[in-house]
């Protein structure tokens, strides 16, 4: 079973597109005490230590991550460039790039709030400059940048590599948000035309029902009428004929 969870922890690390903490690791593990999820940790950090692994597990300020150790990655980091920046990162970075300048609180508007923290990082390590814009603030690309992905410039980037990264222009939101408000009202007429179809169907059937229970309440008055009377008499044939 304790294997079954570190291979399953290492698989988290894995796909983790950034640093996961020990509250997301429990949950994926089905754990509830958190002590355990240290011992898996240290244990799965010492196993790649001791057996010479070429991955190593690193703790940050926002978790853990699973990355090349330092000694093999000059040797294999032209496989997978930009192996210093996890997926989450590299996410960001993107789609500040492809609509820079943009203020931050678009981003953050994409990217939810682990965006302040990569853009800190990705500021510190020299990737984008920002400037204070009343409430919010500017964010734009730097030399840097160019320099580290082999580009001349960001044009270069939204033509190419920004597509290959599957950046996210801003305003594509209010788009989709119209194209589903528009979805909504057609299913919602739709869904009232249907309403009244079938309104109009329960109408004839109430119609049809109402005048068979005519017919059938004028047959039992008829029927009392006549047994009210009784059977036809000698006098009463006399009088037909």
């Amino acid at each position: 079973m304790e294997d079954e969870k570190k291979a399953r922890l290492e698989a988290a690390l894995y796909l983790a597109e950034e640093p996961i903490d020990k509250d997301e690791i429990a949950d994926v593990l089905n754990l509830g005490s958190i002590g355990f999820v240290d011992m898996l940790i240290n244990e799965f950090t010492e196993e790649l230590e001791d057996q010479n692994r070429g991955l190593e597990v690193i703790e940050t300020n926002q978790g853990y991550e699973l990355k090349v150790k330092k000694d093999h990655l000059e040797h294999v980091d032209h496989l997978a460039p930009h192996q210093d920046l996890n997926k989450g990162q590299l996410r960001t970075l993107s789609i500040i790039a492809y609509n820079a300048p943009v203020e931050q609180t678009d981003i953050v508007e994409i990217r939810g709030n682990r965006a302040y923290q990569h853009i800190k990082e990705l500021v510190n390590r020299g990737f984008l400059s920002k400037e204070k814009d009343g409430r919010t603030a500017i964010l734009s690309m730097t030399d840097f940048f160019l320099d580290y992905f082999d580009i001349e410039s960001l044009e270069e980037f939204k033509r190419g590599l920004g597509e290959d990264l599957d950046t996210e222009v801003i305003g594509a939101d209010e788009e989709r948000i119209e194209e589903s408000q528009k979805k909504g009202l057609e299913e919602a007429e739709e869904q009232q035309e249907a309403s009244k179809e079938d309104s109009d169907e329960f109408s004839d059937v109430e119609e049809i029902d109402h005048e068979e229970t005519q017919d059938h309440v004028q047959e039992e008055e008829k029927r009392d009428e006549d047994e009210e009377e009784g059977p036809p008499t000698f006098a009463d044939k006399n009088r037909v004929l």
